[in-house]
């Protein structure tokens, strides 16, 4: 009887062992199943995260390539605009007669900004001083002082009925 209770007791320790044994696989399984899951997520997030990045930078890209280009268009614009010499000059010469004070316009030479100004009026239509002085970014005073000098030489028109001024080229 004493062999067959050892036989048992070592039967059941090797059943005891066998148990733990598959407990632990068990465990293990279900710990590195875990952690393939989480590992698992965290890729779909790092790939969604990846995706978003790509689509930002081609956005940059294609926004750098607009304004390249922008760039481009805008000093062929301006090579093409006449340099200062090609503009004839104005001066008011008066001539006094019986009548009174006679006015008479000789071309005067325009300023860059002056040409600036015509010619985004020329290309955009009527525009407002701040609306000018946001598209050739200079202050108000200056935009202010030109428009002034263009409309007494009678370059430019303003619509007086609008608050703020609408400046237009003068029609001749």
């Amino acid at each position: 009887m004493t062999i067959i209770l050892v036989v048992m007791i070592s039967i059941l320790s090797d059943i005891s062992l066998v148990i733990f044994i598959i407990v632990t696989a068990i465990t293990f399984f279900y710990i590195v199943n875990y952690i393939l899951r989480e590992l698992n997520e965290r890729i779909k997030k790092y790939e969604k995260t990846n995706i978003e990045l790509s689509s930002y930078i081609i956005g940059i890209k294609n926004d750098f390539n607009r304004i390249e280009n922008e760039l481009t268009n805008i000093k062929d614009i301006i090579s093409e605009i006449p340099s200062r010499s090609s503009y004839p000059r104005e001066k008011i010469i008066i001539k006094k007669e019986k009548t009174g004070i006679e006015r008479r316009p000789i071309k005067e030479e325009l300023n860059k900004t002056e040409r600036e100004i015509l010619k985004l009026l020329s290309d955009r239509g009527p525009l407002t001083s701040s609306e000018i002085r946001e598209q050739l970014k200079l202050s108000r005073e200056h935009v202010a002082r030109t428009l002034k000098k263009l409309y007494d030489k009678k370059m430019v028109e303003r619509d007086e009925t609008t608050k703020p001024y609408r400046y237009m080229i003068k029609k001749i």
